[in-house]
């Protein structure tokens, strides 16, 4: 078992890649603090994974409330005795969905704050009660599951983007703040995910976009949010004891490759 005896805990994993991930740390091994909004399909998750022979609980939490963060560390201590394990993959993805997410000069300022605090403050909060609780346990393994839209642009998402931006930089630095002391801090770039929310599945399965997808990147389709889950579980296990501050592109190529427009020739 890749993790096995080890605690985890994956913030927003009631569904897509959060959800994957919980249930792979599951699978290798790991008893997994299921967190989000929804304790319908938080129990879900959590009956998956017992019902494969694993262990879970859920924790109904806002990204956006330190106290919800620091209970949902708390609750891997309270339930299975220690942390060694924190996956920050939660992000208010209803947010950007419900259009809250504009061009620079078209963002109001608390539409910005509601995302900057979901997405980056939460990421320093999990992070922040975490480390003492690895700390005493002897070490552990952060990841922090980012985007390529930090790396390159993407038009209408400047909150989004400055957000994950932001997520890579602490990723580095809390790997230099604690890698000394047995923890390691990583990040992944995912890029052309078909997470299961209902705008993008449909987008991602709708016939008339074959050739968008052909195209989209260099193996030519969406990933799957457990092909995520795989990279995640890599970092967080001893397997990658000598990785750490770095940012593994799970996005099928995309960031490999330059879109140069195919000019007639006469």
């Amino acid at each position: 078992m890749r993790v096995g005896g080890k605690v985890a805990v994956v913030t927003g994993s009631t569904s897509g890649v959060g959800a994957a991930t919980a249930r792979r740390l599951a699978e290798e091994g790991a008893r997994v603090v299921v967190t989000g909004r929804s304790a319908e399909r938080g129990a879900a998750v959590v009956a998956d994974i017992q019902k494969a022979g694993g262990q879970a609980v859920f924790v109904a939490a806002e990204l956006s409330s330190e106290e919800d963060m620091k209970r949902i560390i708390q609750t891997a201590i309270d339930e299975f005795g220690a942390l060694h394990i924190l996956v920050n993959n939660g992000f208010p993805m209803d947010v950007l969905q419900n259009g809250k997410d504009r061009r620079v000069w078209e963002q109001s300022t608390e539409d910005y704050d509601e995302i900057v605090k979901g997405g980056q403050y939460s990421v320093f909060w999990a992070t922040k009660y975490a480390i003492p609780h690895m700390l005493e346990a002897g070490g552990g393994a952060i990841v922090n599951i980012s985007t390529i839209a930090a790396s390159q642009g993407m038009e209408g998402t400047p909150a989004y983007a400055m957000t994950k931006g932001a997520m890579d930089a602490f990723t580095r630095q809390v790997a230099v703040d604690t890698g000394k002391l047995g923890i390691r801090c990583n990040g992944v770039m995912l890029g052309g995910i078909n997470n299961g929310q209902a705008r993008q599945r449909l987008r991602a399965e709708h016939p008339d976009n074959a050739e968008a997808r052909r195209n989209m990147n260099t193996l030519g389709r969406h990933g799957l949010p457990r092909e995520v889950a795989n990279v995640v579980l890599f970092l967080a296990s001893d397997e990658a004891s000598f990785i750490t501050g770095a940012h593994i592109a799970c996005d099928g190529g995309h960031l490999t490759r330059f879109a140069a427009p195919k000019y007639a020739v006469s």
